[in-house]
């Protein structure tokens, strides 16, 4: 009886033991997420920079690590760190990868950064109206041209057209493009129809995008 009892004893007490551990670990846990946030929440950067050395980006890296003091270039980072680095910065860099435009332009803007990238016609055209900085790479800019460029650039806009981020905003703009070509060349292409459904036709259209438009880059 008293062997059972002690048994019984031991078997609580690890369960304590196992429980305070557990305790212990979410609030190490917890404790150093708020850290992190708080710090990231305090220490607000003027350029954010996230990228890796493909294609010219080496030389815009050395360049910005000359003229800028205390430059730093947060690669490579986790995606939480990606993210909070854009979020608790003025300027991101966003220079050209595998092609001119890319998912970081999207996602530096999304974080409410000005976003500096090549300064292309398409570019221009797909980022119209948003906060975005049209450069020359590769670039070897100072702190005070920066701070220029930026004011320059948010006095020409009341406000940004943010709403150009959304997929409700493109699809819409997909559709009157489609619309105004179809009004403007009328001649159509018939697609066989299937069983189930009506003979269709589409429009011939000839759209404005550049033809040396591309949507992807290496980050």
């Amino acid at each position: 009886s008293s062997s059972s009892s002690s048994s019984g004893i031991i078997i609580i007490i690890i369960i304590i033991i196992i429980v305070v551990v557990i305790i212990i670990k979410i609030i190490i846990t917890i404790t150093a997420f708020a850290s992190e946030d708080g710090q990231s929440a305090r220490q607000l950067e003027f350029l954010y920079a996230c990228n890796n050395n493909y294609g010219t980006r080496a030389e815009i890296l050395a360049n910005l690590g000359h003229s800028i003091p205390a430059f730093h270039n947060s690669y490579p980072a986790a995606v939480r760190s990606y993210f909070c680095g854009a979020l608790r910065s003025l300027v991101s860099l966003s220079p050209q990868g595998t092609a001119p435009d890319g998912f970081r332009h999207m996602e530096m803007l999304t974080a409410g950064t000005m976003v500096i990238m090549p300064d292309r016609e398409d570019l221009r055209v797909i980022y119209a109206g948003l906060p975005v900085i049209f450069a020359q790479f590769p670039l070897t800019p100072t702190c005070e041209s920066l701070m220029a460029a930026v004011r320059e650039r948010a006095a020409q806009a009341a406000p940004f057209a943010y709403e150009r981020l959304t997929l409700r905003w493109w699809l819409e703009y997909v559709q009157a493009e489609a619309r105004a070509g179809a009004a403007e060349h009328p001649a159509t292409i018939p697609i066989k129809a299937s069983p189930a459904t009506p003979m269709l036709s589409l429009p011939v259209l000839i759209h404005s995008r550049p033809a040396n438009s591309q949507f992807s880059e290496g980050r």
